[in-house]
This record gives C-alpha cells, sequence and structure tokens, in this order.
C-alpha cells in the first residue's frame, strides 16, 4: 500500500473519531433543517474536513524517506484535496438547507395588517 493512501486512511480515521464532538458544536450553533439527506452531508463534510490536518501529519512522518520538499507538497495536497472535498459536500448541503427553508418560509401564513381607511 502506497504511503499517500495510508496517510489517508490515518487521517479519515483521526477525523472519523473527531467529527462528532465538531458536527454537535456545530448543529448546537445552528439546527439543520434539510432532513437525513442533510445531515448525512453535514456529517460527511464535518469528517472531511476534521480529517484535512491529520491527513497532512500523517503523510508527513510516514513519507520519510522522500526529501523534505516533496514530503511537504505531498501532505499539503492531500491536505487541501481533503479540505476541498468537504466544501464540495457542503454544496449540496447547502442547496438542501437552503431549499427546505425556502419551502418553510412560504407555508408559513403571514397575520394580514387591518387597513385603516385612510
Amino acid at each position: 500500500m502506497p504511503n499517500w493512501l495510508l496517510a489517508l486512511l490515518i487521517g479519515g480515521g483521526i477525523g472519523l473519531a473527531v467529527s462528532p464532538i465538531i458536527r454537535r458544536g456545530s448543529v448546537r450553533r445552528e439546527a439543520l433543517v434539510g432532513g437525513a439527506a442533510a445531515q448525512l452531508l453535514h456529517g460527511l463534510a464535518c469528517v472531511l474536513q476534521s480529517a484535512a490536518t491529520p491527513v497532512g501529519f500523517a503523510a508527513a512522518l510516514l513519507l520519510r524517506d522522500d526529501p523534505p520538499l516533496s514530503r511537504l507538497v505531498i501532505g499539503t495536497v492531500l491536505a487541501l484535496g481533503c479540505s476541498l472535498a468537504g466544501l464540495l459536500v457542503l454544496l449540496p448541503f447547502g442547496l438542501i438547507e437552503s431549499l427546505t427553508v425556502r419551502r418553510r418560509a412560504d407555508q408559513i401564513a403571514l397575520p394580514e395588517i387591518p387597513q385603516d381607511g385612510n
């Protein structure tokens, strides 16, 4: 197994372990209204974002036989790849959330303001 793939697995495992804490804090700040799909995408984005730093560190440690610049580049690319993947997952999550909020806002009946006759 290549070292960069091992770094992704190690960082992903750490991300899986840390992400429930991050996810709970995020949901505590702002509730999810998009249903099960939004919860799944939000959880996946939390895993990917929280795995980015461990992936970079694991790559730097596992690629110790490579030249330092190569370790830096590979670790940075893997970490940025995890972050970018997390951001790409947040796009459909945001779409689901915004459509749900808009649909709920349309269903709320606003009280009519009485006209004075002036």
